[in-house]
């Protein structure tokens, strides 16, 4: 697991994270939060998708945050996490993916063409400017996975306390 291996590199002064997991994945991201906690020492909180995007996403320092995402293509709520996942990227967070999805198919955004608005902030209909989840694409990180059982909390807190 070569991405994993970049996201701890790119974590490694982090001393919070975040899990983000619907459904059935919700038990894999305890376990995972179980082990960080007990390898790393750090925070970390387990939360579903709709309150991350109501509530996660306001926190402060969000460059200090490593995220965790634990999404199947098969899920009913892979396309809203793929929306916060929008969000987290535009806001520079470092994320790791375990998904059974690719990185194409997980930033594969609905995004809307918004240079026909007209705004106090943009008066002459400039064009938005950086799309600023696809300028931190270097933030995140994919790792496969086929199913929740399949993911080895313990190795994966392992990796991320080297």
């Amino acid at each position: 697991m070569e991405k994993l291996k970049q996201f701890a590199e790119a974590v490694r002064g982090f001393d919070r994270f975040e899990i983000v997991a619907d459904g059935a994945a919700a038990a894999s991201a305890v376990r995972l939060r179980e082990e960080i906690i007990k390898r790393r020492g750090s925070f970390c909180s387990v939360t579903n998708s709709e309150e991350f995007a109501h509530i996660g996403m306001m926190y402060r320092s969000p460059k200090k945050w490593g995220e965790i995402f634990i999404i199947l293509k098969s899920d009913p709520s892979f396309n809203r996490t793929k929306d916060t996942l929008y969000g987290v990227l535009a806001q520079g967070r470092t994320v790791l993916v375990l998904s059974d999805a690719s990185k194409e198919e997980l930033t594969a955004f609905r995004l809307r063409d918004g240079s026909d608005v007209k705004s106090v902030y943009k008066p002459d209909g400039q064009q938005q400017g950086v799309n600023k989840a696809e300028a931190n694409m270097d933030k995140l990180f994919v790792c496969s996975i086929s199913s929740y059982e399949e993911l080895d909390a313990s190795g994966i807190a392992a990796e991320l306390s080297v």
